[in-house]
C-alpha cells in the first residue's frame, strides 16, 4: 500500500521525446507563498480510507477472483487501521479492474456505510498499484496525446477535456460490477446508488489518493452530472476529498469542476510532493529545484522536466480550484532524492496530518494483520 513508487519521470521522459520536439517552454509562474492550510479530524479519516484501498495490491487472478479475496481483507482492514475501526461497514465492492495481460488489477474501488450515520456512504478509490506496469503506462502517464471530451452535464461554452490516463481509469470505474460473494454484487455503482437512494441516501462522499486523488474528483463530477440517473429528485449530497492528486485535465475542466462540485471539493497536496505537480506547466518547473539546498536536483532530472514540460504545455492542464495544502518539510536523513520523493508523496502527508501513530501499511497480499506504517519518524516542523 504505501510502498515507495518509482521516479513519476522516467517514462514522460521517452513519451516526450517521440512526441514532442525539445522547444523552449513558456514559463511566467509566480510562487506560492500562502500559509499551509489547517487539517481537520475529518482530513485524518478520509485520508485513512483512502489509504486502505491499497490493500490486496499483490493479489493475482481474474477481477471476480481477486474482488472475492479482497473483499473479506478490505473489511479486516477497515477494523484494524485506528482512524476507522468500528466506524465503517463495508457494502459495495472492493471491485478491481485489470488490463488484459496484465498480471496486478490496476484499479480498486470500495464503498463504506457510516455505522453512526447509515445514510451517509464513502467511495473509496484506488491510487496507482505500484507493481502493475500497464497502471503507470496507461493512468499515470498517458498524458501526452490528445484529450477527450467530457462528455457529460452541459458545459458550454466552456471545452472540458481530460487527459487519455484520466479517461481510461474513469472508464474502469464507472464499468466496475462485483460479482456474487462480494457486497453489492452485480450492481454497479451506479445501480447501487440507486437502490441506497430508495432507503433514503442523503450523503456521498468520494475519496483517493495519487491517482486516486485525480480520479476522485473527476468521478465526483462524473457522479454530479449523471445524478438524475441514480437520484432524479436531487436529494443527495455528493462531495469530495483528494489527496495528492496529479491534474486530471485542462483549465476549461478544472473551471467546470469548480462550477459544478467546487464548494464540495476537498483537494488536500503536500508542497514537497512532485506529483501534484504533474501535468501543470508551472507546478512542473517547481520540480526541478523542488529539495535544494538540501537535496541537489540531478542534472538529467531537470532535462526530463523540461521534455515533460514541452510534452504538456499545449494543452493546459490545471490543478482543481479549492486546493488546500500542508507543507512537509524536506527529510534530510532521506538523502537520495527519489527515496524524498517516495517519502513525501506518502509519509509527508500522514506526518503533515499527525496521525504517524494511528495508520497501518494495509496488507498486500491479505495475509496477516497489518503493520505499523514503514515512515521513519516524521521531521520537527
Amino acid at each position: 500500500m504505501l510502498s515507495k513508487r518509482p521516479s513519476p519521470f522516467l517514462l514522460p521522459l521517452l513519451l516526450a521525446l517521440l512526441t514532442t520536439a525539445c522547444t523552449p517552454a513558456l514559463r511566467h509562474c509566480k510562487p506560492d507563498t500562502s500559509p499551509p492550510a489547517p487539517i481537520d479530524a475529518k482530513d485524518r479519516e478520509m485520508l485513512a480510507l483512502a489509504l486502505v484501498s491499497y490493500t490486496g495490491e499483490h493479489l493475482k487472478g481474474s477481477d471476480d477472483t481477486v474482488a472475492r479475496e479482497l473483499a473479506p481483507c478490505v473489511a479486516r482492514e477497515l477494523e484494524e487501521q485506528p482512524l476507522t475501526a468500528g466506524k465503517w461497514d463495508l457494502v459495495w465492492g472492493p471491485m478491481v479492474f485489470k488490463f488484459e495481460l496484465a498480471t496486478f488489477d490496476d484499479n480498486m474501488m470500495y464503498v463504506v456505510r457510516s455505522r453512526k450515520d447509515p445514510k451517509h456512504l464513502v467511495v473509496s478509490v484506488r491510487g496507482t498499484n505500484s507493481i502493475a506496469i500497464l497502471d503507470w503506462v496507461l493512468e499515470d502517464f498517458d498524458v501526452f496525446g490528445p484529450l477527450v471530451k467530457w462528455p457529460y452535464g452541459d458545459p458550454a461554452p466552456l471545452k472540458p477535456k481530460i487527459s487519455r490516463a484520466t479517461h481510461t481509469g474513469l472508464k474502469a470505474l464507472r464499468g466496475m460490477v462485483p460479482p456474487t460473494g462480494v457486497p453489492g454484487a452485480k450492481l454497479s455503482l451506479q445501480k447501487f446508488l440507486a437502490q441506497e437512494v430508495e432507503g433514503g441516501l442523503h450523503t456521498v462522499e468520494v475519496t483517493g489518493h495519487s491517482l486516486g486523488g485525480a480520479l476522485a474528483p473527476t468521478l465526483t463530477l462524473w457522479l454530479a452530472d449523471t445524478q438524475t440517473t441514480w437520484d432524479p429528485d436531487g436529494k443527495v449530497e455528493i462531495g469530495v476529498w483528494a489527496y495528492a492528486g496529479p491534474t486530471a485535465g485542462n483549465a476549461d475542466f478544472a473551471e467546470y469542476s469548480k462550477n459544478r462540485i467546487g464548494a464540495r471539493t476537498r483537494r488536500v497536496f503536500n508542497r514537497h510532493d512532485m506529483v501534484p505537480k504533474a501535468w501543470d506547466v508551472c507546478s512542473l518547473e517547481e520540480v526541478k529545484s523542488l529539495y535544494e539546498p538540501q537535496i541537489k536536483t540531478p542534472e538529467d532530472v531537470k532535462v526530463v522536466t523540461d521534455l515533460a514540460i514541452d510534452g504538456v504545455r499545449h494543452k493546459h492542464y490545471t490543478q482543481l480550484p479549492e486546493g488546500r495544502f500542508v507543507d512537509s518539510p524536506v527529510y534530510t536523513e532521506e538523502g537520495k532524492l527519489w527515496a524524498q520523493v517516495g517519502w513525501q508523496h506518502v509519509c509527508g502527508y500522514v506526518c503533515a496530518l499527525g496521525i504517524e501513530d494511528k495508520v497501518k501499511a494495509a496488507t498486500p497480499n491479505c495475509s496477516g494483520a497489518s503493520q505499523p506504517l514503514r515512515c521513519p519518524q516524521c521531521p520537527p516542523p
